[in-house]
């Protein structure tokens, strides 16, 4: 027996499959040393991706909605007209209420925001929480800050002007003049081509705006759109059919009642005396009399007197009633919704339709009518001898 027999007997002797059960074998797996490696480098990456997103999803959040938010300085921030969320945005980022822009404006589009109104915004934040912002925003501007001007009835041009001088400082009353004179300001339904803006800046109480205190043209152009409502709310275009017949030969266009409004505005202390004083004109000028009143030589001087001299009275200006017939050629002032509605419906008391005259009585401002003029001289005589003028 040589040795390979040998080995060879022994090999079949120690691998009897007889011997050898199942569950005596060892499985042996093959080198992978490769595949570990690739599998070590995927878990890794998956691990960094995490980490990646985990700090980004962070820095996002605090982003939209810082851990201070709400705790910075105090903005106001002021949005104009047709602004976009773009422009919005960044307005919000220059002032330092979000610190993205870009952030903002993608968030806002998933928060749904719809519409943003034009107008300053406050209880903002620096470094505010985007949510906060949006919900402000959401809420619509601050209520615009404004003062009131009040015009009594019956200012000049020039008494006008001051008055809104007197009250905004920031106005130029050189503005002012120019913005009455210029060709493209907007001008009265009522007001014929070629005619200046007496009587056209209504008296009222009017609300100015901050931003507009020194606007000259935005406040005229409210006083002469109020006086068009007005206007409007007493029937003004219909002047000529409701006068028709009460001043003879004269024709009184609406143009021509705001002229009578001033008048009665400029003549008639009492309310009540209104009517009166256009019952008179109409009385007059149906009988082609000059009109004589103190209040249009006033307007013709220039200048407010409580007594007119004889050089007063003779002064040559179309404005002067004593020395011109007719209707002035202009409003002497504004006039108020009272004297307009009476120049429209002048006095139906008994006997008013031959009053001539009136002449003051007493010094609350009441006037005797008449249409007898040695009763008018008499009453006057008394009058200035109980010193009521």
């Amino acid at each position: 027996m040589t040795d390979s027999t040998v080995d060879a007997d022994l090999e079949d002797e120690y691998w009897d499959d007889e011997e050898w059960e199942d569950d005596d074998y060892v499985f042996v797996p093959e080198d992978r040393g490769i595949g570990r490696k690739f599998a070590y480098v995927g878990v890794a990456f998956v691990l960094v991706i995490f980490l990646v997103l985990g700090l980004g999803g962070y820095w996002l959040i605090n982003q939209i909605n810082p851990s201070d938010g709400g705790s910075g300085e105090p903005v106001t921030l002021v949005i104009p007209n047709d602004a976009g969320l773009a422009t919005i945005s960044r307005l919000l980022e220059e002032k330092g209420v979000v610190t993205n822009a870009t952030i903002f404006r993608y968030y806002a589009k998933w928060k749904d925001i719809s519409t943003v109104r034009a107008g300053e915004y406050d209880r903002l934040h620096t470094n505010d929480s985007m949510d906060d912002v949006i919900a402000r925003l959401d809420q619509g501007p601050v209520p615009p800050k404004f003062s009131e001007v009040t015009f009594p009835e019956g200012l000049w041009l020039a008494e006008s002007a001051a008055t809104a001088i007197e009250t905004y400082p920031e106005m130029d009353p050189f503005e002012f003049g120019a913005v009455l004179t210029a060709p493209d300001t907007p001008r009265s339904i009522y007001q014929p081509e070629g005619k200046p803006f007496d009587g056209f800046l209504f008296p009222a109480t009017y609300r100015v705006e901050d931003p507009d205190r020194g606007n000259e043209q935005k406040l005229i152009d409210q006083m002469i759109k109020q006086f068009d409502t007005v206007g409007q709310e007493i029937g003004l275009e219909n002047a000529t059919a409701m006068l028709e017949g009460q001043s003879g030969d004269v024709v009184i266009t609406p143009y021509d009642a705001i002229t009578v409004a001033s008048l009665i505005e400029g003549e008639a202390n009492q309310p009540a005396e209104r009517a009166r004083v256009a019952r008179v004109i109409y009385n007059r000028l149906e009988r082609d009399m000059s009109l004589g009143l103190d209040a249009s030589v006033l307007f013709a001087l220039g200048e407010r007197k409580t007594e007119l001299t004889r050089s007063d009275l003779d002064i040559d200006s179309p404005f002067n009633t004593r020395k011109y017939g007719g209707i002035p050629p202009t409003p002497i002032n504004s006039p108020g919704k009272d004297s307009l509605v009476a120049a429209l419906n002048p006095s139906t008391e008994e006997g008013s339709d031959g009053w001539l005259y009136y002449v003051l009585i007493d010094k609350e401002g009441n006037h005797l009518f008449t249409d007898d003029y040695d009763e008018f001289l008499a009453a006057g005589d008394k009058a200035r001898a109980d010193g009521v003028f």
